[in-house]
């Protein structure tokens, strides 16, 4: 997976969108159409009216490719999406991860993090309390359904992680009593979300549009 580079984008939804949906379907198919985009996943956030978009592309570079030298393609994709959006700016950054998140994408409500570390010289430390809520993820009696780390391409001080859940209820219920993270929270600025994520994937793959929560 540490090849593939992820394009993390999110906005605020227009009225249109929120009412239905499937404005942003033609979007979506025209993305994963391009060439280097392996598969997408959207979802609408838990907390806020805002649409994730995680773009699997092949390379960072056939991201790069795409947006400097199909200016077209660019264009067209920003005419599409725009029926989704409520105005205000687009935040997106990208991203790799060292374990397979699709999984934990693939899940009824995904928990996707932003950990900021504040001093370069507990990045390890940090690395190895979110290796451990991977580790989590592979134990039958965790609540956890999957999980996977990564890192900002930009930005290699802020790791990411993305937890499968069945619920966010269950998400609560799990840290009642501490969450798997607490020992590193001084070391860090964490941003946390959850998303309700449909999958679309190239023409002919079939899609997992399985979340009724979109």
């Amino acid at each position: 997976m540490a090849d593939k580079a992820f394009e993390i984008a999110f906005w605020s939804t227009s009225e249109e969108y929120y009412k239905d949906p499937s404005t942003a379907a033609a979007a979506f198919n025209y993305v994963v159409g391009r060439k280097g985009v392996s598969t997408l996943f959207h979802g609408t956030q838990a907390e806020e009216t805002k649409l994730g978009l995680f773009v699997a592309w092949d390379s960072h570079q056939d991201y790069q490719k795409f947006v400097v030298n199909d200016y077209v393609e660019h264009a067209k994709l920003r005419e599409l999406l725009a029926p989704t959006r409520s105005g205000t700016p687009v935040e997106k950054v990208h991203g790799t991860f060292t374990t397979d998140p699709y999984p934990a994408f693939q899940a009824p409500v995904t928990e996707f993090a932003f950990v900021k570390v504040t001093s370069d010289a507990d990045v390890e430390k940090v690395e190895a309390s979110l290796n451990n809520v991977v580790a989590l993820a592979g134990d039958p009696t965790s609540p956890l359904l999957a999980a996977a780390t990564g890192s900002l391409i930009d930005q290699p001080t802020t790791l990411l992680l993305a937890v499968g859940w069945s619920s966010i209820e269950a998400h609560k219920e799990a840290i009642k009593g501490g969450g798997a993270l607490d020992s590193i929270l001084h070391l860090v600025t964490l941003q946390v979300y959850h998303f309700y994520l449909n999958q679309v994937k190239r023409e002919g793959e079939g899609n997992a549009d399985n979340r009724s929560a979109l």
